[in-house]
């Protein structure tokens, strides 16, 4: 956990506010990214938007995503 909120609206280009409680879904971003990893018939893990061991492999060693 990064210690910053995903799930706190912010305008575009604004820092989130730093927190100490983890937020209850994933970041949306890192959803895509495993979204995107599925269809190219990649297995990122389970698509919950945290930035697991298996998408955190796939997108170090795959040269192509």
């Amino acid at each position: 956990y990064t210690g910053v909120d995903t799930v706190a609206a912010a305008p575009e280009g604004v820092a989130r506010e730093a927190s100490e409680t983890a937020p209850e879904t994933g970041d949306p971003v890192v959803r895509d990214v495993q979204e995107m990893l599925k269809k190219r018939g990649l297995d990122p893990g389970e698509i919950d938007g945290w930035f697991g061991q298996k998408t955190v492999w796939l997108v170090n060693t795959c040269p192509w995503v």
